[in-house]
């Protein structure tokens, strides 16, 4: 028998929580693309737009880190 765990170690937990972030981040960005902007929220549709075209880039380097 062997003992199977999804998530054994910290490594592997932050390594789940990334891959999480790294979709999370590339389906907030294609939900916000095509959104145009309104004068009263241009700014701040802008940045949420930024965030989520460097969100996914963020978390993969780290991952690449851990």
């Amino acid at each position: 028998m062997t003992n199977v765990s999804l998530l054994s170690s910290p490594t592997e937990k932050s390594i789940s929580f990334l891959d999480a972030g790294i979709e999370w981040g590339i389906l907030l960005f294609a939900l916000l693309f095509p959104v145009k902007s309104i004068a009263s929220v241009t700014a701040g549709i802008n940045l949420l737009k930024w965030f989520a075209l460097y969100l996914p880039l963020f978390f993969w380097i780290a991952k690449m880190a851990v």
